[in-house]
C-alpha cells in the first residue's frame, strides 16, 4: 500500500466531500420537486398523501419499536445471566473511566446542521398545515393501531 502525500490526501478528501455535496444536493432536490408536485393537488388529496404516509410511518416505527425493545431486553438478560455464571465480568472503574473520556460535546458543525435542519422542518409545517396535520394525525393512528 503507497502512502499519499498531504497535497494528495487533500485532493482525495476535497473530491470525498465535493461528491458528498452534490449527492445531498440531489437528493434534497428530489424531495423539494416530489413535495411542489404534491402542493399542486387540491387540499383533500393532499390531506390523503400525508395521513397515509404518517400511518405507514407510525405503523413501522411501532414495529421496529418493539423489537429494537425485545432485542435490547434480551441482550440485557443475557449479559446479565453471563455475569451470573462468571462468563462475563464488569470492572465498574474501567466502565467509569470509558464514559468519562466518551462524554463529550456534540461539535459546532452538528449543532448547526441539528438547527438549520429544524428551521427548514418548522418552514414546511408552517407552509403546509394540512399536509402537517394529516401526516401528524396519520402517525399517531398509526402508532395506536399496532
Amino acid at each position: 500500500m503507497t502512502s499519499l502525500s498531504k497535497s494528495e490526501k487533500n485532493k482525495v478528501n476535497k473530491e470525498e466531500n465535493r461528491l458528498r455535496e452534490s449527492d445531498l444536493f440531489s437528493a434534497n432536490k428530489y424531495v423539494e420537486d416530489f413535495y411542489n408536485g404534491i402542493r399542486k393537488l387540491p387540499s383533500n388529496q393532499q390531506i390523503l398523501i400525508a395521513s397515509t404516509s404518517g400511518w405507514i410511518l407510525g405503523v413501522f416505527t411501532m414495529k421496529i419499536g418493539r423489537a429494537l425493545a425485545v432485542v435490547l431486553g434480551g441482550g440485557l438478560i443475557l449479559l446479565q445471566y453471563a455475569r451470573e455464571k462468571g462468563y462475563v465480568t464488569i470492572n465498574p472503574d474501567t466502565s467509569e473511566k470509558e464514559k468519562e473520556v466518551r462524554n463529550t460535546h456534540p461539535s459546532d458543525e452538528t449543532i448547526g446542521f441539528l438547527s438549520q435542519w429544524f428551521d427548514n422542518l418548522i418552514k414546511f409545517a408552517s407552509r403546509s398545515s394540512s399536509m402537517t396535520s394529516g401526516f401528524l394525525g396519520g402517525f399517531f393512528i398509526g402508532l395506536a393501531s399496532f
